[in-house]
């Protein structure tokens, strides 16, 4: 019996004969892969603003005078990749005043979500929920109403296992094979 040293640090024994047949192999430490985007083009079928005002009274201390929501649903159904074609999909804008925040920006760092898209087994469509500037909205809108934008596309920072990273999205008129990598399209 010989004895080797593993990658691990610890001592194995090993006969001659094992070494001959083979049968010892040093096992491979798992890779550690970059994770794999996934682009998901969303062809908008309706669009929906909801806005809410609130007045708040005197009494209330340490709070706005007045507060405002305002969150945009895009529903349409999904086009590009092809395991995921003719699934239905609602978007759910909701701005921010800072999409960095402080920390962020303090070390001067995106974020990298900008939102996440779930299913579930009852669901109907895929739900997501994405942050967006507080002041594009207003910008958007006019967009919406003319109907300049046709398509939704979204880059998530990997495969759907149940809930889906999304790190960028963009409002476009016409999809092209130019969004997608060579050969997805």
């Amino acid at each position: 019996m010989r004895k080797c040293e593993s990658s691990r640090g610890c001592m194995v024994l090993i006969s001659p004969q094992e070494q001959l047949r083979g049968e010892f192999m040093a096992k491979k430490e798992p890779s550690i892969r970059a994770p794999l985007e996934v682009d998901y083009a969303l062809s908008i079928e309706g669009w929906d603003l909801d806005y809410g005002f609130t007045v708040v009274g005197p009494k209330a201390r340490g709070s706005a005078v007045y507060t405002e929501s305002r969150h945009l649903h895009v529903h349409g159904t999904l086009s590009h990749p092809r395991k995921s074609a003719g699934r239905k999909m609602k978007l759910t804008f909701i701005p921010a005043a800072d999409l960095l925040g402080p920390i962020a920006q303090l070390y001067e760092k995106r974020p990298e979500i900008v939102g996440s898209a779930t299913w579930s087994r009852n669901a109907e469509a895929f739900d997501a929920v994405l942050s967006i500037p507080e002041t594009a909205l207003s910008l958007l809108m006019p967009l919406f109403v003319g109907e300049r934008f046709k398509h939704v596309m979204l880059r998530s920072t990997g495969p759907f296992r149940g809930r889906l990273d999304i790190a960028r999205f963009e409002f476009i008129h016409t999809l092209t094979a130019d969004y997608f990598p060579e050969g997805a399209w």
